[in-house]
């Protein structure tokens, strides 16, 4: 892999769409567009949060990165090709925006503000037939038409323990949900059938890193170990990296679950108290180092990484933004 170009920029925060780069200016209280455009100020927006092409703004306002306008939660419900239901669950009153592809976004609101929910512990949305939700150690799916539960598995039955922790994000592919629970008892990543919430397969000792990359989720074992799962037959690879990492200098400590995949290559960052950080990139297929990189002193720590098209986006705790901009070798 070949980097061609990178470029530091200030950024408190910033999400990409459509691999277009959004850019949060704190101090304007602004939107930036690949770091040239402002498309949006607004002295209430305090956080980026995005679902689909809406970016929330604050209470009812949102922007619509396709129409790149302000619109309000009125104008969402007279909206032609779009429509929106008010429902209740456990007494907390829910926005469906049904979109006119058949997604689904969900809205809570509390009191005269909208909340919009996308993690966990709240309605993550499969389709625009059902929704996956988490209350009180109990994972359960819902009819989004009806608004009834269609299953319910409680944790307790998955692990054989009262007290359980979700500690991965919760990821669909293939007609299977999987998310990691930690237990005094059984621990580690579950797979459960979409439609019934049976448990289809376990694998121990998954850790907390959860990605989906194409037909294959990947997990975290420990010991420099990351796991490989295929969605359609679960068959499990086991791919060790304790020796390509120790080979380019990576510390033993490096906690490969602040990581991210994409097309079979691992883009993790080295955890540990050095006066620098560091990210890698290793192709799983080969178990080849592909590329290394240092940051500066004052950077810190890395807090995220993503990455779209052929760009790699590192987000350090100085509030910079790195930007590697790579070319794939033949």
């Amino acid at each position: 892999m070949i980097v061609k170009n990178i470029v530091g920029i200030s950024a408190c925060n910033f999400f990409v769409y459509n691999e277009a780069l959004y850019i949060f200016d704190e101090e304007n209280k602004s939107i930036i567009y690949e770091n040239k455009d402002t498309i949006l100020t607004n002295k209430r927006l305090f956080y980026l949060l995005i679902c689909e092409n809406l970016l929330h703004i604050n209470s009812n306002i949102f922007y619509d990165l396709t129409l790149k306008k302000e619109i309000i939660i009125d104008e969402l419900i007279n909206n032609e090709k779009d429509y929106i239901e008010c429902v209740i669950l456990d007494n907390k009153m829910y926005i469906k925006k049904f979109i006119e592809n058949g997604e689904i976004i969900f809205y809570r609101k509390l009191k005269d503000k909208l909340e919009v929910l996308n993690h966990i512990g709240n309605p993550m949305i499969i389709n625009a037939s059902i929704s996956i939700e988490l209350i009180e150690n109990i994972i359960q799916c819902i009819n989004n038409k009806n608004i009834t539960i269609l299953w319910q598995q409680p944790f307790s039955n998955l692990t054989g323990e009262e007290n359980n922790r979700v500690s991965s994000t919760i990821l669909e592919n293939n007609g299977k949900i999987y998310l990691s629970i930690s237990s005094k008892g059984k621990s580690g990543l579950f797979v459960l059938d979409i439609d019934t919430g049976k448990e289809l397969a376990f694998y121990e000792n998954a850790y907390d890193f959860l990605v989906k990359d194409g037909n294959y989720i990947y997990s975290y074992k420990g010991e420099f170990c990351i796991l490989k799962i295929d969605t359609i037959t679960n068959e499990l690879e086991e791919i060790p990296l304790k020796n390509v990492l120790l080979a380019n200098g990576f510390d033993p400590n490096t906690d490969l679950r602040r990581s991210t995949v994409k097309g079979n290559k691992i883009y993790f960052t080295e955890f540990l108290y050095k006066p620098y950080s560091r990210l890698g990139v290793i192709n799983l297929d080969t178990k080849e180092m592909l590329y290394t990189y240092n940051f500066q002193k004052g950077n810190g720590a890395i807090g995220s990484i993503q990455v779209s098209g052929n760009r790699i986006f590192v987000h350090t705790q100085d509030n910079t933004l790195h930007i590697f901009e790579k070319e794939e070798t033949a």
